[in-house]
């Protein structure tokens, strides 16, 4: 039998992306319209578990795809330092950042100062970015207003001068006043908005099916019903219920509804312990 496919694990990539094909093809197409094509600056939004990280991860994807260099960064403090670092040659480590004000950064072999706008420059005019570079940013919400004005400032000229470069940022829905409130962040208000919600339960039944199927595991139409039923829709519920289902399967080639049954029930219990998850599952309850 095949590992378990379903993954519950905060950042981990899914079987199936449940109900967000449209704005990976987004993503997709503005690849190929080139310099200024809308998704080439977004903001995904969400609450926790709506899976946020694996939107990420299939723009990351579909990038590598088609050529492009990809800088997966979360937002904590320094995120221009490691940006930086991950740009530049093994041959010139990075030694040091300074914010605010101007961005300074120290090179240990060249002992020269190059602001961040010039670091992007120079490395994307080189073969190795040729066909472009995509920078995700996760937990947008936790930046510094001093890094973020750096990112915004950089982009806002990388833009204007026809890079072939493209920013996705996540974060909580509290990341958009932060975005408001100043006035140079607020070029990055201006990305492309991918709000994120939980998925119809007929998407999600759909989803189910194509995993099984694919994995070779017959399974009741019943089963497939309960399961989805149990999830409220709530992306990070699809991946703990279907993968405790397949645990409660074990090694059956076919999963009946008790199975569903158990797998669900072993899915609440753990979502229970997710203080973020079962806040969200409960107030989907409430709103059924």
């Amino acid at each position: 039998m095949t590992g378990n496919p379903f993954k519950p694990t905060a950042g981990a990539t899914p079987p199936v992306l449940v109900g967000r094909e449209s704005l990976v093809q987004e993503f997709e197409d503005s690849l190929a319209d080139g310099p200024g094509a809308p998704a080439r600056l977004s903001l995904v939004t969400g609450n926790r578990g709506v899976g946020k990280t694996a939107l990420l991860n299939a723009f990351r994807d579909k990038a590598r795809a088609h050529g492009w260099q990809t800088i997966d960064e979360t937002a904590e403090a320094g995120f221009i330092d490691r940006i930086a670092n991950h740009l530049v040659s093994k041959r010139r480590q990075i030694t040091g950042i300074s914010l605010p004000g101007g961005v300074s950064v120290e090179l240990s072999e060249a002992r020269q100062a190059l602001d961040f706008r010039t670091i992007l420059t120079r490395e994307l005019e080189k073969p190795f970015f040729r066909k472009g570079l995509l920078i995700t940013l996760d937990e947008t919400q936790a930046g510094s207003i001093e890094e973020l004005r750096t990112l915004g400032t950089t982009m806002q000229h990388m833009i204007r001068e026809d890079r072939d470069i493209a920013l996705v940022m996540a974060g909580l829905p509290p990341v958009l006043p932060i975005l408001h409130r100043d006035k140079v962040v607020s070029f990055l208000r201006r990305a492309t908005p991918m709000r994120l919600k939980d998925v119809s339960l007929e998407l999600v039944a759909e989803s189910f099916k194509q995993v099984f199927d694919s994995n070779k595991r017959e399974v009741a139409d019943e089963a497939i019903e309960l399961m989805a039923e149990a999830t409220r829709g709530y992306p990070y519920m699809i991946q703990l219920v279907g993968y405790q289902t397949w645990q409660q399967a074990r090694d059956s080639v076919a999963i009946t509804c008790e199975h569903a049954k158990e797998g669900a029930a072993a899915a609440l219990r753990r979502l229970g312990n997710t203080v973020h998850g079962w806040r969200h599952y409960s107030s989907g309850l409430r709103e059924g």
